[in-house]
């Protein structure tokens, strides 16, 4: 099993999203699995899906930067998307990632009969931090309007099986017990996932 971990914090040091990466990554090699970190800050991704870039699109070419990160996608079975939530959605450069990588011809298509999904094969584990209450984000249903819009809206679309969903709360206000909590359930449920995929 080979595992590609998105990770979508400008702190990559010593931020909470960074520690979940960690984690992460440390449960998932700890059962043997191969990782690779995709941190787009720190790669300098660039998000902004340009009028040039929508023109190669429609002559059936990909910029070469953009081939390279699908290599990645290729490459893995599992995707772990980490980041935080910010104005109620993933950063600008995480949804930037979607816009450019996730390409008709890559990540679905369109024939004759319809839409067609080009990533049945992958699974995905997603993992976003939020400053909000969980009461909170389910007294405006934002807990499932995350969730819609990146499981459906997005990786489904493309045919990635999401396995877990987390999001982790009140993150700012939360003790360290607390967040060592967090981690530990993140290492519980990667654990079940391996044994899911297995």
């Amino acid at each position: 099993m080979k595992a590609l971990l998105l990770f979508a914090h400008p702190n990559n040091q010593d931020s909470f999203n960074s520690a979940i990466r960690d984690e992460v990554q440390k449960a998932l090699e700890s059962k043997g699995v191969e990782t690779r970190i995709r941190d787009l800050y720190a790669a300098n991704f660039q998000p902004v899906l340009t009028t040039d870039e929508m023109a190669l699109w429609e002559r059936g070419e990909v910029p070469e930067d953009i081939v390279e990160e699908q290599k990645h996608i290729k490459w893995a079975d599992l995707l772990v998307i980490i980041y935080p939530v910010w104005w109620a959605g993933p950063p600008a450069i995480l949804k930037g990632y979607y816009d450019r990588v996730l390409t008709s011809g890559f990540a679905y298509q369109y024939t004759e009969n319809g839409h067609e999904k080009l990533l049945g094969a992958k699974k995905a584990l997603v993992i976003e931090t939020a400053s909000a209450t969980k009461e909170s984000l389910q007294k405006r249903s934002l807990d499932s309007a995350f969730k819609a819009a990146v499981d459906v809206g997005i990786l489904d679309y493309c045919g990635i099986q999401v396995m877990e969903h987390l999001i982790l709360d009140n993150i700012h206000h939360v003790s360290d017990d607390e967040r060592k909590q967090m981690l530990a359930r993140i290492k519980e449920t990667v654990s079940k996932l391996y044994i899911n995929h297995n």
